[in-house]
């Protein structure tokens, strides 16, 4: 708000120096939409650089100089496993499952894109998928060098037997 509030004033400080810039001369049609012209790109280009470089909150925090991020089934089938350590018996159609993921290498893992539909799927018996039930909420998920850790999703509708996992491509049994 305070931004907006800014670029409003700062357009019109600068209206008023354009305007006021020759008082003897009387501007026509063509000046003033000159004018007009130049203040409007000059505004374009100050919001898209604010907008650029402040109003872009889904960013990637920066990750440590010698962490890996994971942000594709390829590069997690490259550096991790997954397998399920435990799935909650269904309640109302609800499941949720506890995953192992296992960092293979000698640099901690920050698993990304886990929001991203199809990233993270429960398999029923009969091959029906269910993603998150709040996609929104899944964090990214960072796993040390040469050490496993734990990561619970909640799936709902379930209306099979849970069979199989599916997180970043990779499918883990029940």
């Amino acid at each position: 708000m305070k931004t907006t509030a800014s670029l409003t004033l700062f357009l019109c400080l600068m209206c008023s120096a354009a305007l006021a810039a020759e008082p003897t001369t009387k501007l026509d049609d063509g000046s003033m939409k000159a004018v007009m012209g130049d203040l409007l790109n000059t505004g374009k280009g100050i919001l898209s650089e604010l907008d650029k470089n402040l109003g872009n909150t889904k960013q990637d925090p920066p990750a440590p100089d010698n962490m890996t991020v994971v942000a594709t089934n390829e590069e997690f089938a490259k550096v991790a496993k997954v397998s399920v350590l435990k799935v909650e018996e269904p309640t109302r159609g609800q499941v949720t499952a506890t995953l192992a993921i296992a960092n293979e290498t000698d640099a901690p893992i920050r698993i990304t894109n886990l929001s991203q539909l199809g990233a993270v799927i429960l398999l029923d018996s009969d091959s029906f998928a269910y993603p998150l039930s709040e996609p929104s909420l899944a964090e990214d998920v960072v796993v040390l060098p040469q050490s496993k850790t734990r990561a619970r999703f909640t799936f709902t509708g379930i209306e099979g037997k849970p069979a199989r996992v599916r997180f970043m491509g990779a499918e883990a049994k029940i």
